[in-house]
C-alpha cells in the first residue's frame, strides 16, 4: 500500500488484500475433532467452551474485550485441566497480540500448536501452524513461513476441511511471492481458488481472485477482477465490491485507459460512499485517483483527491503515508504554480520524513534487540542441551563400567574388549554432537546479526533513493518550470552547471543505493554479484581490479552468498582504504567440495595492528561460523587473504548456465 504513494503506483494493493485474506485464513472458526469434544466432562468445561465462542465472535469487532475473554478462558480451562481448551485459547490469546508483538504471538502458536497435538486435534493444529505461518510473513524469513504452511497443510490433510486448505494454499502464495518465486505462487493461488469454489466460499474466494489479478500482467487480470466484481455484486461482500473495482482501475491507470479507469474507480468510490470501508483504504483510493489526474496533467484534480487522501492520514496519524503524499503534492503544486503552496509541501514532506526515520531508527534497534535476545536464548538452549548431553554421557560411562565388570566375568576378555569399544565409539559420537551444537549456536549469532546489518543496508538505501534522491529529482523539475518562465534561462552558464551537477548527483545517489541493496546477488548469486562489482571498481584509474572464475559457477544458500559478498566488499576497500595497492586480483573457485575466494594487492602489506584489528576479527568470525578457514599472507610486496568453505550438497542449489 505505501508504495502507491511514492511511484504512483497501486502495485502494493495487493499485499494488503493478500495479507487480509491471511488474517481471515489465520482465524477462520476452529471446529473441535468429534473424538476428542462431543463428551464435556464438566459444567466448568461447557462454561470455557462458551465463553471460547464468545470470543470468537466479537474478535474482528472487539478485539480488546476478546483478548480479556481469552485470558479468562485461558485461566479457566487450566483449572478444568482442559487440553483442547487451553490449546485453543492461547490461539485466541497470538491473535490478540499478532498485530503488535509478533515473537510473543508465535510463542502462543507454538503452545497451542503442541497441547492440541497431544489431543490429536488435527484441526486446531493446523491452525496454529497456520498462524505461527504468518507472523514469519510479517518478520521474515519467508521460508520459514513456508515451512509452517507446509505443515499445517498435513495436518488439514487429516481433517475434512477444504476452506482451511485453500487458506492456506493462499498464504504459501503469499510466502512464495516475497520469495520471488512467481509460477509457485501463482500455482498455489490457482489451487487456492478452486479450493474455495469447491466449498462455494464466495468471501475467501474473491479475495482470492483480486490478488490473482493483482499479480499478473495486463491483460491477464481482468477475468479476474471482473469475476471478483460480479460475485461481490451477487452476494452483496462490500470489501469484494470496494477492492475488485480498485485493483481493475488502478490497473488501467497503469495503461493509460484514463476512461476505463475513471469508470471503475467511480464506482469504488461511490461504494464506499454507501457501505462502510476502512478510512486507511479510503485514503489508497484518493492517492490512486489522484495519480489518475496526475497523468492527465488534470492538476488541479489531483490536488483536490490529494488533499483527501492527506486529510484521512492526519486523522490516522499514518506518517508513511504522509510523508509519501507530500512529496507528490509539492510536485503538483510546483506544475500549478504555487510557489508558497508547493514549499509548505516541501516544508511537511521533510518534516514528516525526518519523523519517519527517526521512527526506523527506532524500530531497527528493537529488531537489532531482540534478534540479539533470541539468539541468546538459542545459545542458552544449547549449552543446557549440551551439559545435559554431558550428563547423559557420565551416566553411560557409569553405566559402562559396570556392563565392562560383569562381561569380564561372564565373557572374559573378548566380551569386555568389544564392549570397551562401543563405549569408545559412544563418547566420540557424544563428543561430535556437542561441537555440532556449539557450530550451530554460533552460526545463529552470526545470521542474526548479518540479518540486523542488511535490514539497516536496505533502510539506508532506501532513504537515498526515496528521500534525497526524490528531492534532487524534485529540483529538478522546479528548476525546469523556472526554465519555462525565464526565457533567457536556458543559455545561462551557471544554470547548465547546476544541471549538470544535478545529474551527477542523481547518479551518484542512485549508484550508492544499488551499493547497498545488491539486486544482481539474490537474483544471480555470487559469481554474478562479484564480478559486476569489480567490473564498476574497475573503471577507476588508481587501481586496476582483475577477476578470475575456475570450475562451474554454483548458487549456495543465500545467508552463504551475502556473508562472502560483504565480506568481498570489506576486503576490497581495505585495499582502498590502506595497501596503497596498483593491482588487486579477485579470484573464486568453485569445485564440488570446496568453495573458495582469494583477494591479493600489490600493495605494501599489513602491519601487526592492522592484521589484528576489529576488522579482521570479525571477518574470522563469520568464516568460522560457517565452518570455513581464512589463510593471510602479508609481506611488503603486497597482501593475499584467501577463504576457503566446505559445500554440503545440501547448500547448492542450482548451476549457472
Amino acid at each position: 500500500m505505501l508504495r502507491i504513494l511514492s511511484s504512483f503506483s497501486f502495485r502494493s494493493l495487493p499485499a494488503v488484500v493478500s495479507l487480509i485474506a491471511c488474517g481471515f485464513a489465520c482465524r477462520q472458526p476452529v471446529r473441535p475433532a468429534p473424538e476428542k469434544m462431543m463428551a464435556i466432562p464438566s459444567a466448568d468445561t461447557s462454561a470455557v467452551r462458551q465463553l471460547l465462542r464468545s470470543a470468537k465472535n466479537i474478535a474482528e469487532s472487539l478485539p480488546d474485550s476478546a483478548s480479556e475473554m481469552y485470558d479468562s478462558a485461558w485461566r479457566m480451562s487450566l483449572a478444568a485441566k482442559d487440553t483442547w481448551a487451553i490449546s485453543m485459547s492461547l490461539l485466541g490469546k497470538g491473535n490478540a497480540v499478532s498485530d503488535t508483538d509478533f515473537l510473543l504471538a508465535r510463542g502462543y502458536y507454538r503452545q497451542s500448536l503442541r497441547l492440541a497435538l497431544a489431543v490429536d486435534s488435527f484441526e486446531l493444529a493446523g491452525r496454529a501452524a497456520t498462524s505461527a505461518g504468518s507472523t514469519f510473513l510479517q518478520t521474515g524469513p519467508p521460508d520459514s513461513a513456508v515451512k509452517a504452511y507446509m505443515y499445517a497443510l498435513d495436518l488439514f490433510s487429516k481433517t475434512d476441511n477444504p476452506t482451511a486448505r485453500s487458506s492456506t494454499y493462499n498464504n504459501l502464495a503469499i510466502a512464495f511471492t516475497q520469495l520471488e518465486q512467481d509460477d509457485k505462487s501463482k500455482e498455489y493461488r490457482m489451487k487456492a481458488i478452486a479450493g474455495y469454489r469447491t466449498a462455494k466460499d464466495t468471501p475467501n474466494l474473491v479475495r482470492s481472485l483480486i490478488n490473482m489479478g493483482a499479480r499478473l500482467e495486463y491483460p491477464e487480470p481482468i477475468p479476474f477482477f471482473l469475476e471478483a466484481i460480479s460475485l461481490s455484486d451477487t452476494s452483496n461482500f462490500p470489501l469484494g465490491k470496494f477492492y475488485a473495482r480498485l485493483g481493475i482501475g488502478e490497473m488501467y491507470v497503469t495503461k493509460a485507459n484514463y476512461d476505463s479507469a475513471s469508470h471503475f474507480l467511480r464506482q469504488a468510490e461511490a461504494v464506499a460512499e454507501r457501505q462502510p470501508v476502512s478510512k486507511q483504504y479510503m485514503s489508497v483510493m484518493y492517492a490512486v485517483m489522484a495519480r489518475m489526474y496526475y497523468l492527465q496533467q488534470r492538476y488541479a484534480a489531483a490536488r483536490a483527491y490529494f488533499g483527501k487522501s492527506t486529510k484521512i492520514a492526519l486523522e490516522l496519524g499514518k506518517l508513511d503515508l504522509l510523508e509519501k503524499q507530500y512529496r507528490v503534492l509539492t510536485k503538483v503544486n510546483i506544475m500549478l504554480g504555487l510557489r508558497e503552496e508547493s514549499v509548505e509541501a516541501f516544508d511537511k514532506f521533510n518534516t514528516y520524513r525526518d519523523s519517519m526515520q527517526d521512527l526506523q531508527v527506532e524500530q531497527s534497534i528493537n529488531e537489532m534487540e531482540t534478534q540479539y535476545r533470541t539468539a541468546e536464548k538459542d545459545l542458552q538452549l544449547a549449552e543446557q542441551e549440551r551439559d545435559l548431553a554431558r550428563k547423559q554421557l557420565g551416566i553411560r560411562n557409569r553405566n559402562a563400567g559396570i556392563y565392562a565388570l560383569s562381561g569380564i566375568v561372564l565373557l572374559l576378555l573378548v566380551g569386555g574388549g568389544a564392549y570397551l569399544l562401543h563405549i569408545r565409539q559412544n563418547q566420540l559420537l557424544a563428543a561430535q554432537k556437542l561441537l555440532t551444537m556449539e557450530r550451530e549456536a554460533e552460526l545463529e549469532k552470526v545470521q542474526a546479526a548479518m540479518e540486523a546489518e542488511e535490514k539497516e543496508r536496505a533502510r539506508i538505501a532506501r532513504n537515498l533513493h526515496d528521500g534525497a534522491g526524490s528531492i534532487l529529482s524534485g529540483v529538478k523539475l522546479y528548476l525546469a518550470s523556472l526554465e519555462n518562465q525565464y526565457r533567457g534561462l536556458a543559455g545561462s552558464p551557471a544554470y547548465k552547471d547546476t544541471i549538470g551537477l544535478l545529474n551527477d548527483a542523481v547518479s551518484e545517489i542512485r549508484e550508492t543505493s544499488h551499493n547497498l541493496m545488491p539486486k544482481t546477488l539474490h537474483l544471480e548469486g555470487i559469481h554474478s554479484a562479484i564480478r559486476d562489482y569489480c567490473g564498476k571498481v574497475g573503471r577507476n584509474e588508481q587501481l586496476g581490479v582483475e577477476f578470475l572464475s575456475y570450475g562451474e559457477p554454483t548458487r549456495f544458500d543465500i545467508d552463504f552468498e551475502l556473508m562472502i559478498f560483504r565480506t568481498f566488499q570489506e576486503l576490497l576497500n581495505n585495499v582502498f582504504k590502506h595497501a596503497q595497492a596498483t593491482h588487486v586480483i579477485v579470484q573464486l573457485s568453485f569445485s564440488p567440495d570446496i568453495f573458495s575466494l582469494t583477494v591479493e594487492d600489490d600493495g605494501k602489506g599489513m602491519n601487526g595492528k592492522q592484521g589484528d584489528g576489529i576488522g579482521m576479527f570479525a571477518i574470522h568470525s563469520r568464516v568460522e561460523a560457517f565452518r570455513g578457514t581464512m589463510d593471510v599472507g602479508s609481506s611488503i610486496s603486497g597482501t593475499s587473504i584467501n577463504l576457503q568453505f566446505p559445500v554440503p550438497a545440501t547448500t547448492v542449489s542450482e548451476k549457472i548456465s
